[in-house]
């Protein structure tokens, strides 16, 4: 059973002077071997890694440093780590957990931080260009069993390699690593997924995509401005462009909880960087993403039509103008099937929260004027 956040906190900030040659008067009282301290480091670390808490990983980062533990025992510690967030995570029902990504991701990050030129390389290596996309899984018959089952496993592998790219470019932002806002921003732009047909155990979950996340990190504000652009760009694909619309709503919106330990998370101090009107600003890219979505005939059911519908659905009351709620009202006469039809009853439903009344009566026609009575 590992320590709270709290008291992890608490006891890693009196390690940090145990451990130096300096000591606090009258401080908290650490524990008193070092066999001890290191078991507190371990589990602070890994809390770190569950919670991608940055100001605990830094914390520990300071307490194993000033440890002096040999790198072989040092490896043994991490590891440890490691492994037990990944236990913790798979465990967890209803807080925040952390994909398998994620924690290897942070390994190497403290590692990078603990001055190991190879986890900084190993990052660099993974938020590198990722293999040519294995395509798509062809439909399954008699005949080509063996064709199917090696096309899944090499989907499933570009997966997880993606997930691996993406935590890696989130990792070196938080580095401070020259040059990964581009590279993380182009990723964003020419994003190849499989995720659709990928079937993976423990690497889903953790909360908002790293690659924006990553943005956001390395450019603050300027780094929201390229990412709404990118979603009004008329040459992007819509579901990617709706994608990373939702991604950014479901970051900023007073909707969104993910539990009381999220407030310790990066995604958490990347939020409280953003301009208060975050939202409002997400409603222009969202109205060029309704009025240039295109219902495929031969498409029985589209994710990114939801994703479109969730995005209105998180926006608050009254955010969107009436030239936004018109072209959503032409939206929705352009999909087959009647008005009970998903998600057609979801739209309109935004459409009634931001202004447009269906229930108002129409005028009755004129009567016809007889010229024979004048």
């Amino acid at each position: 059973m590992f320590p709270s956040t709290k008291t992890c906190r608490v006891i890693i900030f009196s390690l940090a002077f145990c451990l130096s040659p300096l000591r606090a008067a009258d401080a908290e009282t650490p524990p008193k071997t070092l066999d001890e301290q290191i078991t507190y480091l371990e589990g602070a670390l890994s809390e770190s890694y569950r919670l991608r808490d940055r100001t605990m990983l830094d914390m520990a980062v300071k307490g194993l440093k000033a440890a002096k533990l040999a790198e072989k025992d040092l490896e043994i510690s991490i590891l440890r780590s490691e492994r037990n967030a990944a236990w913790a995570s798979g465990q967890q029902f209803g807080t925040v957990t952390a994909p398998a990504a994620s924690i290897e991701a942070w390994g190497l990050m403290t590692r990078a931080k603990m001055g190991q030129d190879a986890a900084l390389q190993s990052l660099r290596k993974l938020a590198g260009d990722l293999p040519p996309n294995p395509g798509v899984l062809p439909a399954m018959t008699k005949d080509n069993a063996a064709e199917y089952q090696a096309k899944q496993i090499a989907i499933n592998e570009y997966a997880a390699r993606a997930k691996l790219h993406g935590q890696a470019m989130l990792a070196l932002a938080l580095l401070k690593e020259p040059g990964i806002e581009a590279k993380a921003l182009s990723a964003i732009q020419n994003k190849s997924s499989t995720d659709h047909q990928a079937m993976m155990m423990g690497m889903y979950g953790g909360g908002a995509d790293p690659l924006i996340l990553a943005v956001l990190e390395a450019d603050g504000e300027a780094g929201l401005t390229k990412l709404l652009a990118y979603c009004s760009d008329e040459k992007a694909a819509v579901k990617d462009q709706a994608s990373v619309l939702n991604e950014l709503n479901s970051l900023v919106s007073p909707m969104a909880f993910l539990g009381a330990e999220d407030k310790f998370s990066v995604t958490a101090e990347i939020r409280k960087k953003l301009p208060k009107d975050t939202q409002k600003k997400l409603t222009a890219p969202y109205a060029s993403i309704l009025k240039r979505y295109a219902p495929d005939p031969n498409q029985q059911w589209d994710m990114a039509l939801n994703t479109i519908s969730n995005i209105g659905m998180a926006l608050p009351a009254n955010s969107l103008d009436a030239d936004t709620v018109e072209a959503m009202n032409a939206l929705v006469g352009r999909l087959p099937g009647d008005k009970n039809q998903y998600p057609k009853p979801n739209f309109i439903a935004i459409m009634k929260k931001n202004g447009k009344d269906f229930n108002l009566p129409s005028k009755p026609p004129k009567p016809p004027v007889d010229d024979k009575q004048f």
